[in-house]
């Protein structure tokens, strides 16, 4: 079954025609064991993977009830894998974001130490900031 898959797959003329055929003959003549339903399901998944949209088209047609549960499961597992690379994306925006504000906080910082009359040397070993850094900040200062 997964030869005739994979044969089918890669010609250009009706394969989805033929695909949906062989899977309304799976569910309504055969009772796949659980091992071979798990095979067919691995070997559906990574060849749709590969043919991308093409592959997709087919669910704009009659679907029979497992390649109806394939579409789901690699729609899922897409589902999920964006999910989780938008999560990362967010994570580290985040942590941009928390630095940016903390680099601010320092400013905020040095600024009211250079108020209130604190050298250069000493603003550096209390905030990390850089010479130049402080320099920059003392004139817009303009004190």
């Amino acid at each position: 079954m997964i030869q005739i898959l994979r044969t089918y797959s890669q010609h250009e003329k009706k394969p989805r025609t033929y695909i949906i055929a062989l899977f309304y003959f799976i569910d309504y003549l055969l009772q796949l064991p659980r091992e071979y339903r798990e095979r067919l399901d691995h070997e559906f998944i990574k060849t749709n993977r590969k043919d991308g949209e093409q592959g997709m088209q087919a669910e704009k047609e009659i679907l029979s009830p497992t390649l109806t549960r394939l579409l789901n499961t690699l729609k899922e597992q897409e589902l999920a894998e964006v999910e989780k690379r938008g999560i990362e994306k967010g994570i580290e925006q985040g942590i941009e974001q928390g630095k940016a504000a903390n680099k601010e906080t320092v400013k905020n910082i040095a600024i009211k130490l250079i108020k209130d009359g604190f050298q250069d040397e000493k603003i550096k070993q209390l905030t990390e900031l850089t010479l130049k850094e402080i320099v920059e900040l003392r004139k817009s200062c303009d004190v």
